[in-house]
């Protein structure tokens, strides 16, 4: 199974990547976004995208947890 990352792990890959490419501004212009929303994204401003996710050859991956209380029938 792959590695789950979270928010902050996403934004640090995201620094690298643009760090390794030239910048911020390099990073949006090799795959089409935004600098203003990269440099949102890398502050923690907003959450990363479908675009900067995919840009970093991530996948969105959904996750459920049970919070049923078993054994008494409660939730």
């Amino acid at each position: 199974m792959s590695e789950l990352l979270d928010d902050e792990a996403v934004r640090a890959l995201l620094k690298e990547e643009c760090a390794s490419v030239g910048g911020q501004a390099a990073f949006a212009r090799k795959y089409g976004l935004s600098p203003a929303f990269v440099s949102q994204t890398i502050t923690g401003k907003v959450a990363p995208s479908e675009g900067i996710v995919s840009a970093l050859g991530l996948t969105v991956v959904r996750r459920f947890s049970n919070v049923r209380v078993t054994g008494s029938g409660q939730t």
